[in-house]
């Protein structure tokens, strides 16, 4: 069994407020990351987005959540897994207002790698085989060799997409490594294998 441990906010968005004091899914977020359902059929997926409190706060079930995710645009019928634990202490009388932003962004990096790492060891024989396997794409810079970080305030991008793909084995066509500044990103269709920058130079300098 393959896992992709998913956070939203400041993944699968840039923490931009819509007006309400909440942040949606982004249509770049969104098709950055069916790119990763569509090129990883086998991954199942667990939210360790602070979205899990919706079932923690026993406002919807997993398959509810998994109804929310669906309309926004995500590929995960069938495919959600689970849910990482919530963080200690009572999560549902706003605690964390009472420490400053520091503390909990310190605590918040230690609480989601355990809580992975709890949800690895109780759910998944990980390792045995040498086929199973988990990655992590998260905007908190968790000291784990299984991330995929995601810049916050910028959101996934394709980069990060096809990162994911590759560490569970996938490829994408199309994809490459730019000879002129060594880039990965999509090739343009033409015979020089540069990305579309370095081929509007080169292009540039030839007609020049």
């Amino acid at each position: 069994m393959n896992l992709l441990f998913l956070d939203i906010d400041g993944v699968l968005n840039d923490h931009q407020d819509l007006g309400n004091g909440y942040s949606g899914i982004s249509k770049a977020g969104r098709e950055c990351f069916n790119m990763i359902m569509d090129h990883c059929p086998d991954v199942q997926v667990v939210i360790s987005s602070a979205w899990r409190y919706h079932v923690h706060n026993g406002e919807m079930s997993k398959k509810g959540l998994e109804e929310l995710l669906l309309t926004h645009g995500l590929k995960v019928k069938d495919r959600i897994h689970g849910i990482t634990e919530p963080d200690p202490g009572n999560y549902r009388d706003g605690h964390w207002t009472e420490k400053p932003k520091e503390w909990w962004h310190e605590q918040g990096l230690k609480w989601r790698k355990c809580q992975i790492q709890a949800y690895i060891s109780e759910c998944c024989t990980f390792g045995w085989d040498g086929k199973d396997q988990f990655v992590v794409i998260d905007d908190l810079p968790l000291e784990m060799p299984e991330l995929v970080h995601v810049a916050t305030g910028t959101g996934m991008n394709q980069l990060h997409a096809i990162e994911v793909i590759e560490r569970f084995g996938g490829t994408v066509p199309g994809i490459g490594r730019c000879e002129s500044c060594g880039l990965r990103l999509p090739l343009v269709a033409h015979s020089w294998p540069v990305c579309e920058g370095c081929y509007l130079q080169l292009n540039k300098w030839r007609v020049s």
